[in-house]
């Protein structure tokens, strides 16, 4: 998830909403970014998000669903929306959970 993330951030560095329109393999890719994204949450335990409550799951699969499942309707106003303003909340979100769970591995 956290590459995905970061790389979704990378990819739109220097980019505009426009460029969702305009260029097909900038969005292509940040399709298939959030694509991953939302199937490795899918496949998080409901333990482990119960836990991590801070993580919008529902919605990161949501967004996942709605890119597979109607590409052909594809809002990319909020696909914009979603890098410029959830994306920069969610990696640091990401983060923490994975150092928490570095954590408790290592004490266990």
């Amino acid at each position: 998830m956290l590459d995905c993330a970061e790389a979704i951030s990378k990819f739109s560095t220097g980019k505009s909403r426009q460029d969702l329109d305009l260029d097909r393999f900038f969005a292509s890719a940040i399709m298939r970014e959030f694509e991953v994204l939302g199937e490795a949450a899918s496949a998080i335990s409901i333990q482990t998000k119960s836990h991590f409550k801070q993580i919008p799951w529902k919605e990161i699969v949501g967004m996942r669903n709605q890119l597979i499942h109607a590409y052909f309707d594809v809002d990319h106003d909020i696909v914009w929306s979603t890098i410029m303003t959830a994306l920069p909340d969610l990696i640091p979100k990401i983060k923490s959970a994975i150092d928490t769970l570095q954590k408790n591995l290592k004490t266990n």
